[in-house]
């Protein structure tokens, strides 16, 4: 298959031009879908050796321009994309011919169930729950708002192969006991119901329940109870390509934009265009156009270089950030420029107006990317962490912790540990004799990039605790430490 230059799929999408002319944005929806996939822009995430090109993410983002700057950016692509990601990089070789030799030729159409409704942006929380059964797995529980859940093809399910208390058992981190599936679509056991939402046009989100839905083990994308790379494999493409599609939002609003300011008189023989009032605000979504996509450039670059997914993910969530600033100003100065036709659908502007908005807020808010920013990047204290029981800060790697008679292996560096303690005096270790005094000293305290152990004491064995080690990267650990005697 030959590989889909942007100016390939320019050619496909141009009987597209102007399409906001002719009909609705649901008239032409599926047309842009069968057009983009058609002509071979999907095979670049998908390698040769299952029919596709393997010319990257960066080769995709590029074409997801291209379809933004036709007015028809939607998720359906992108969802596509970043399963046949995870399954390429993580999935068994059968599952792997299942999958992406459709996905390659347009043929297939993937989306992802991961958001629960008490779970929200804490997807750690998820309670969706596989068990194996022989060479099988079922799945029970339930997902919401599932884009395109009704014409995909194959579903990305994340589900906990282990709970939260089996993994505090084990002393793991809550990250553990997490494994994706693929189900396929219209799965017996599987039922969905609409969402009343409206913010992604004609890409319609779903709730959908799973009750006793069997998967072959085949279907594991990765490993059993250990989801957590495979799930930012899926969450920084995610970003990445995203942010590629409002770089060509942009470019579709500023057409239809300054087209209409170069032609529209008002008053005498002057162009609205000649009013800064028009100008500005058009000048600086150009501008601003141009930084996302150089950040977003460089994401894609990232992810087919094999960047770590830490580092990566600054880029993607720093290109996420400036798409949805970027994705609203485009839309919002295209409206201002042309008054009240911007909100005429015959305009080819008001289909996006939704779709932008929601970008701040889904599927990771421009909050959660600052808080997130400020912690891994400027190490700043975390400002989303879990209230309740007092906290003992022990800030720095030379302190050791006594609590309990344990070894704790971390899946994590070292390079800074909070501790909480049910009962245990804010200000502090060895307060008074009556408290157990709590220390932490990690084995490798010289070399806090290494993944150490923990070794737990404890000085007056006289009650059972529940600590909470916080920690940094990797989120929350419960652990029960019960003394001895």
């Amino acid at each position: 298959m030959v590989i889909a230059e942007p100016t390939t799929i320019r050619e496909a999408l141009s009987p597209l031009q102007g399409w906001w002319r002719r009909g609705s944005h649901s008239d032409i929806a599926e047309e842009g879908w069968e057009r983009f996939a058609g002509s071979g822009a999907m095979a670049a995430v998908v390698p040769e050796a299952y029919g596709g090109t393997g010319a990257g993410l960066e080769a995709l983002a590029l074409a997801l321009e291209e379809l933004g700057a036709v007015g028809l950016g939607n998720m359906m692509p992108i969802l596509t994309a970043i399963d046949a990601l995870a399954v390429a990089r993580h999935a068994g070789e059968p599952l792997k011919r299942k999958i992406l030799p459709g996905v390659a030729a347009g043929r297939l159409r993937l989306c992802l169930a991961l958001t629960e409704a008490e779970a929200g942006f804490n997807t750690f929380n998820i309670r969706t729950l596989a068990r194996r059964h022989g060479d099988a797995f079922r799945i029970t529980g339930s997902k919401i708002y599932i884009s395109g859940a009704d014409i995909a093809d194959w579903l990305l399910v994340l589900a906990r192969t282990s709970t939260p208390e089996e993994c505090a058992a084990r002393g793991q981190s809550k990250t553990a006991g997490l494994a994706f599936f693929m189900v396929p679509g219209g799965a017996r056991g599987m039922t969905m119901q609409q969402v009343p939402t409206t913010a992604e046009g004609t890409l319609r989100q779903f709730e959908v329940e799973f009750q006793d839905v069997e998967v072959p083990a085949e279907n594991l994308v990765g490993l059993e109870d250990q989801g957590l790379k495979p799930l930012l494999d899926v969450l920084n493409p995610e970003r990445i390509l995203i942010s590629a599609t409002v770089v060509g939002t942009a470019t579709h609003c500023l057409g239809v934009a300054s087209e209409h300011a170069r032609n529209r008189r008002v008053f005498g023989d002057t162009p609205i265009g000649a009013y800064q009032s028009v100008q500005h605000p058009l000048a600086e979504v150009r501008i601003r156009q141009e930084a996302l996509r150089l950040v977003t450039r460089e994401a894609a670059r990232g992810f087919d270089a094999g960047l770590s997914a830490r580092d990566l993910a600054f880029l993607g969530n720093s290109a996420k950030f400036l798409a949805a600033e970027l994705g609203n100003k485009a839309v919002d100065a295209a409206i201002e420029t042309l008054g009240g036709k911007g909100f005429d659908q015959r305009q080819g502007v008001i289909h996006q107006f939704e779709f932008m908005r929601l970008l701040k807020t889904a599927p990771v808010s421009s909050s959660l990317i600052l808080n997130q920013v400020a912690e891994h990047t400027l190490g700043l204290p975390r400002t989303y962490c879990a209230r309740g029981p007092p906290r003992v800060a022990l800030g720095g790697l030379h302190r050791r912790l006594l609590v309990g008679d344990q070894t704790l292996d971390l899946l994590s560096d070292l390079v800074h540990l909070e501790v909480v303690a049910r009962g245990l005096p804010e200000h502090g270790a060895a307060a008074r004799p009556d408290h157990q005094a709590v220390v932490l000293e990690p084995q490798h305290a010289g070399h806090p990039d290494r993944i150490g152990r923990l070794r737990v004491q404890v000085l007056h064995a006289d009650l059972s605790r529940e600590v909470l080690l916080q920690r940094r990267h990797l989120g929350l650990v419960l652990l029960t430490l019960r003394a001895a005697g």
